[in-house]
């Protein structure tokens, strides 16, 4: 099997389960937010916000993933070409790959900072309950 093809399958699926993952914890520590502290509710409200741009980020990335890969796929017809189109192609497709790019350290940074504030919120009530 192609390294190419095999890597762009478990890409996507690991996406797809990321994606999956985010909501799943934005979904259940919404349902099981519980009032306490001023700043614990604060700090948890904060989480459910980098979480919900996280899961949102990773959506968006999932639907531009494939447009990335149909743009790659028709730019490989001007491969040998040294014609405007082809150039025009290659920008564009740096262009497209750099946003991925971002959107997946975004989507990392957005994930991991919104579950260390909701460990830290759900940590501040526990450790301050009577």
């Amino acid at each position: 099997m192609d390294h190419l093809k095999t890597g762009n399958e478990l890409n996507t699926k690991f996406d797809f389960y990321f994606t999956g993952l985010i909501f799943t914890l934005l979904g259940l520590s919404v349902q099981t937010a519980v009032k306490g502290i001023p700043l614990s509710n604060t700090l948890e409200v904060i989480s459910w916000i980098f979480l919900l741009l996280s899961g949102l980020l990773s959506m968006h990335r999932l639907e531009w993933t494939p447009v990335v890969h149909h743009h790659f796929g028709t730019s490989q017809r001007y491969e040998t070409s040294d014609s405007q189109t082809a150039r025009q192609f290659r920008e564009r497709g740096d262009i497209l790959q750099r946003k991925l790019q971002w959107r997946y350290k975004a989507r990392r940074w957005l994930f991991l900072v919104g579950l260390i504030v909701l460990i830290v919120a759900r940590a501040g009530r526990f450790l301050c309950s009577d």
